[in-house]
């Protein structure tokens, strides 16, 4: 009678290990690489100003800023998934640099925010954001300065010529909402529109305490915005 109970007992400590092994947890997975959208495109943004004469040039030739209410943008965007960070689904902190195709008046604006990312369908997502946007405004004085740089090891570098340029930063605060196309690979096509309301107009261009800005001439940047891009995401 024992030799016939122990073939079953012996059976029962072998599969011991094994139930054991299936019982333990899974070995933690590696973490996923970095999940990065890279953008480039062009927008239409807000931009008004009334016209006016700009200082002229360093050699003397006239600059002018023909009467405007938009511009348009070259925009370069950069987007981190923040999931792969804090236990969130779906949202994205948002980079976008615009320049303003604007001549003598040079514009460029940064946009710093968040994008919750909402999908459609497969191939279709909603993106709903809010930035902080910061901005600067300036033109050319007509001025210049010598930049010596310092003496390298060969000996003295001739100096660089440089015009002074008279410039204003603005603040604000705003919103987007986009749609985003996927095609089943790592590029997309975003189509984007959004509001920005900044806090103050540029009415005052200054460079090394001394105001430039032409009578009555100011810049707003407050309004709306729209734009397509093409992107990769990686």
């Amino acid at each position: 009678m024992h030799r016939l109970a122990l073939p079953p007992l012996l059976l029962g400590l072998l599969a011991l290990p094994a139930k054991a092994r299936a019982e333990e947890p899974p070995p933690p997975k590696d973490s996923s690489p970095l999940k990065v959208d890279l953008d480039l495109g062009g927008s239409r943004g807000a931009l008004e100003h009334p016209a006016t004469t700009l200082p002229p040039n360093p050699i003397g030739l006239q600059r002018t800023a023909s009467d405007r209410a938009s511009a348009t943008r070259l925009s370069l965007g950069a987007r981190l998934a923040l999931s792969q960070f804090f236990n969130v689904r779906s949202l994205w902190q948002t980079n976008v640099l615009d320049w303003y195709l604007t001549g003598d008046l040079r514009i460029f604006s940064l946009r710093v925010g968040v994008e919750k990312e909402l999908a459609l369908s497969r191939r279709v997502a909603l993106g709903l954001g809010v930035h902080g946007a910061a901005a600067e405004a300036s033109f050319g004085t007509g001025e210049t300065v010598f930049n010596a740089p310092s003496i390298p090891d060969t000996g003295p570098a001739p100096d660089s010529v440089q015009e002074l340029r008279a410039s204003q930063w603005l603040f604000g605060l705003g919103g987007n909402v986009s749609l985003l196309f996927l095609t089943g690979s790592p590029l997309y096509v975003r189509l984007q529109a959004g509001f920005t309301q900044y806090l103050s107009k540029a009415n005052h261009f200054e460079t090394r305490g001394r105001d430039y800005t032409p009578e009555g001439f100011s810049v707003s940047l407050s309004g709306p915005s729209a734009g397509l891009s093409v992107g990769v995401r990686l």
